[in-house]
């Protein structure tokens, strides 16, 4: 028996992480639906979108973290000194593998796990693009704060 999964209700839980900007289960089945089922489901959503939908969770960008300041890791030494189940993290690396996020190689018997460059590049290419943006905000608050110490 196969599955038949509702577009509208995939496209919902997209749309409403795209608004909330939190995720949550039903945002990680989607991201994982999305990626299993491409070829059957026309979904057209950007890689940054998932991206960030990804590194949302504060345990997946820690995973992130820790991967981009020690470098390739095991998923053992992932595991080590966090404060979830190695299943949990499994699953993290899951999400994050399907974003696009991180890259897993075998070596022997055990899965190894680094940040794929092109992820931290779109990030900063579109941070990059809106500074622009963000320094014109800074600069309205700081003559809006100038005014009102003034008054």
């Amino acid at each position: 028996m196969v599955a038949r999964i509702c577009r509208s209700c995939v496209w919902g839980t997209i749309s409403k992480l795209a608004v909330t900007g939190k995720p949550n289960l039903d945002s990680n089945f989607a991201i994982l639906l999305i990626s299993n089922i491409r070829h059957q489901l026309p979904v057209i959503m950007s890689t940054l979108t998932t991206t960030f939908a990804a590194l949302g969770d504060p345990t997946r960008f820690a995973i992130v973290e820790r991967l981009l300041t020690e470098g390739e890791l095991s998923a053992g030494a992932l595991n080590e000194g966090a404060e979830i189940s190695a299943p949990a993290v499994s699953r993290h690396l899951k999400v994050l593998r399907a974003a696009g996020v991180i890259h897993q190689r075998v070596d022997q018997q055990r899965r190894m796990y680094s940040v794929r460059p092109e992820a931290v590049q779109e990030i900063t290419a579109w941070t990059i693009s809106h500074r622009k943006f963000w320094e014109a905000s800074v600069a309205r608050l700081d003559a809006a704060m100038q005014r009102e110490m003034a008054k």
